[in-house]
């Protein structure tokens, strides 16, 4: 098959165009959005009958509205479309030949997301109304008369933008259709479509549990018959194994934008905070500080901004003179997010430090350091 190279041009710009596009990533998983769009591009078709001219040229425009399902990294369209290409050139005997199909049709598209952004699969074609015109039959002679081709078969590939609650996308469509003999041709459209939200499910932010601490009643022992005066037995002090997580707000603990440094109002807190648990030793055991990001960016980059951020606070802490075997570090990056929303609120609810004390711990004491902090700062 002879390819025209403007079709090569044409999706070699389309698609390192938009892979260089930049947009805030997004959850969208067990969601149905409704799009609609407008499709344009180009065709060509190349033909081995002598009766036809080689190579004929044409222009192709349309629109779809289809649904769009998503679960996880798998995303399935399907609608209905219209559909008009026009293909032109110079036949064999001078005469100009003109073939214009315009049509309803139904499309069929699943697709893979291989990020929150980018989405590759194969799309199906069933034209309707009328089939697509490849030939003139009136000037076909021989065994070969298929003139019309009656399916398409090809790639479709979608970049994907939010925007407020809709959602954006462009892309790029090969299509070849099937059952022309002895011809071969090759559409290729650039299609862009906004999408409006039908059903999304939206989890709830978790909340923290609250831990139940058990109550231990102080036991006196009965007075010894013998004795002159009855005596009682302190009750022993039992240390109860618990867990508290503490999220640390943003006005004590500030990074600057895109960085891992704080600024001086936070390092104070972090001394203040050594200060208490070295104090306090005994009453906790292990302390993890966890950082987490939100979903804007690209998902290695918030993984790697968040080890650093929760690194440096431990650093700190060490500094301040925490012993170092009772404190460690993790990034999770954006794959713990408490607000699924797309909205400034929510992108500042996951930008957090969190700090988990396990182990053996006074959950009333390190509550208590907390909350009188707050008060005083």
């Amino acid at each position: 098959m002879r390819i025209n190279k403007k079709i090569f041009s044409f999706l070699l710009v389309l698609i390192l165009g938009s892979q260089s596009g930049y947009s805030k990533g997004f959850n969208d998983n067990d969601s149905f959005y409704l799009y609609g769009g407008l499709d344009l591009g180009i065709s060509q078709l190349d033909s081995d009958i002598p009766q036809e001219a080689s190579s004929k040229n044409g222009l192709v425009w349309g629109g779809k509205l289809l649904g769009n399902y998503n679960y996880k990294h798998l995303s399935f369209n399907m609608g209905f479309g219209y559909f008009d290409n026009t293909f032109e050139s110079e036949s064999i005997n001078n005469r100009k030949v003109r073939l214009t199909t315009s049509t309803i049709l139904l499309e069929i598209n699943p697709m893979y997301r291989f990020s929150k952004r980018h989405s590759f699969g194969l799309v199906w074609n069933q034209f309707l109304s009328e089939d697509l015109l490849v030939g003139a039959s009136g000037i076909i002679t021989g065994n070969n008369v298929q003139t019309k081709a009656s399916k398409m078969i090809g790639l479709n590939y979608y970049y994907n933008i939010p925007w407020k609650k809709f959602r954006v996308r462009v892309g790029a469509q090969l299509m070849k259709p099937l059952s022309i003999g002895e011809r071969s041709g090759l559409i290729a459209l650039f299609n862009a479509q906004i999408g409006f939200p039908i059903y999304r499910k939206t989890n709830a932010p978790q909340r923290h549990k609250k831990r139940r601490v058990t109550k231990v009643k102080r036991v006196a022992q009965k007075p010894v018959m013998q004795a002159p005066v009855a005596q009682s037995t302190p009750a022993i002090k039992q240390e109860i194994p618990q867990k508290i997580n503490v999220v640390v707000k943003k006005k004590f603990l500030n990074f600057k934008s895109n960085s891992s440094e704080l600024d001086q109002t936070s390092l104070n807190f972090l001394s203040r905070l050594a200060e208490f648990l070295k104090e306090k030793s005994p009453d906790w055991t292990r302390l993890s500080i966890n950082g987490h990001t939100d979903s804007q960016g690209p998902a290695k980059y918030n993984l790697a901004l968040s080890v650093k951020r929760s690194q440096y606070v431990h650093s700190k802490l060490i500094e301040y003179g925490i012993a170092p075997d009772k404190v460690r570090f993790k990034g999770h990056g954006e794959s713990k997010l408490i607000n699924l929303n797309n909205s400034a609120e929510a992108h500042r609810e996951n930008r957090r430090v969190e700090l988990n004390f396990d182990g053996k711990t006074n959950a009333a004491s390190i509550q208590e350091f907390f909350v009188q902090y707050n008060r005083s700062n």
